[in-house]
């Protein structure tokens, strides 16, 4: 049945009154999911694992591991096809099953570093969040008493107090307070994409990251105890020594392709191992003086912090004496807030080479200590 133009005018309007009439239901249900929906919330712990889950480089490299596992068995079931004779061929599947027996213990160690060295990585990006979270924060303490400032100078300048260039100035200064507040934002979401990548969650996920991440000094008995234990830990360096028992294996086949390659191969193979353990020693030693100097900066922002605290708590005894105004102590609030900020910074800085350093020193990355100020940490 065809309706006349009436008829759809009608319609339309019956239906405009019932999605209006729908609505408010709808915006209910919109609401009650997302009140439903909880924030995600994300320790340390908890972040790595999601990462370690979702990461490429780590899946490769177990993928590199079952498949030198693979080849390994596969070798050794070839040794059943020979009889216990002496033959070149027969010597030739020993070498060989015992060259990828090593490969498969090379493939589990290199696993164990990309491991490691991931989970290092991710510490680094959620602290990164941390820090970004609190430069954000100190931006906008800073902004409120730009406001303040401005519309201060604003009521001044009515009244003619001030000077328009005076007036001027402040407004250049909300400017350029906002500026720095909209690049502090930039900031936390590079950080937090930087992050939400690596565990696996959209860009404009913010999951709210609850560790808390303690500042513990480095304390350090012996150096070339250090320098030992990270060279006799290192899953990189232990790959790579057994790599070079593994060119050894080549110079004894019979069916090598080239005598002389294999030479150079193992030449190359001492050499790189040489190498890494020389880059063991280098980057730890520059990860402590880094490491030291970063505490330094710590004690010293701690003396200003102090500093900063005294001076707000005799301004708050001159502002109810009636000797300081209001904008007076927001302004030392303010620059409490900010001394406050430096200093997490430091102290975040910190732990993401303490987190470092554990890994090249072959500790436990995540320790109980990182989220439960404990003990050093590098027992």
């Amino acid at each position: 049945m065809r309706l006349g133009k009436r008829g759809q005018l009608s319609m339309k309007h019956n239906l405009r009154i019932v999605a209006l009439a729908l609505l408010p239901l709808l915006l209910m249900s919109g609401t009650a999911m997302a009140a439903e929906t909880p924030e995600l919330e994300l320790t340390l712990k908890e972040a790595v694992e999601r990462a370690l889950a979702v990461s490429f480089p780590v899946k490769k490299a177990s993928l590199e591991r079952d498949k030198a596992l693979l080849e390994k068995q596969e070798a050794s079931e070839k040794l059943r096809d020979f009889y216990v004779t002496f033959s070149p061929e027969v010597e030739e599947a020993h070498i060989l099953a015992a060259q990828a027996e090593i490969n498969y213990h090379i493939k589990s160690k290199l696993e164990e570093a990309e491991k490691r060295d991931f989970t290092t990585t991710v510490v680094e990006k959620y602290i990164n969040v941390l820090i970004a979270q609190e430069k954000a924060a100190a931006a906008g303490k800073s902004l409120s008493l730009t406001q303040y400032q401005h519309d201060a100078a604003q009521i001044s300048f009515s009244h003619g107090m001030i000077s328009l260039s005076a007036l001027q100035k402040a407004k250049n200064n909300l400017e350029e307070a906002e500026d720095v507040l909209s690049s502090a934002q930039q900031e936390l979401n590079k950080a937090y994409t930087d992050f939400n990548i690596l565990v696996g969650l959209g860009a404009e996920s913010r999951p709210n990251l609850v560790s808390e991440i303690p500042y513990i000094p480095l304390d350090i008995n012996n150096i070339t105890a250090e320098i030992n234990r990270a060279l006799d830990t290192s899953p990189d360096l232990w790959a790579a020594e057994r790599f070079i028992s593994l060119k050894r294996l080549d110079l004894l086949r019979y069916f090598v392709p080239s005598y002389d390659v294999a030479e150079l191969e193992l030449e190359l193979a001492e050499l790189d191992a040489r190498g890494m353990r020389e880059e063991i020693k280098r980057k730890l030693l520059l990860l402590i003086d880094e490491i030291l100097s970063v505490e330094k900066a710590v004690a010293a922002a701690e003396v200003q912090v102090k500093k900063a605290e005294e001076a707000l708590k005799e301004a708050v005894k001159l502002q109810s004496a009636g000797l300081l105004t209001k904008g007076e102590v927001l302004q030392l609030e303010v620059a409490l807030d900010s001394a406050r900020a430096a200093l997490d910074e430091l102290q975040y800085r910190h732990a993401i080479l303490m987190t470092a350093y554990r890994n090249l020193t072959g500790r436990e990355i995540l320790p109980p200590s990182l989220t439960e100020a404990a003990d050093d940490g590098l027992d």
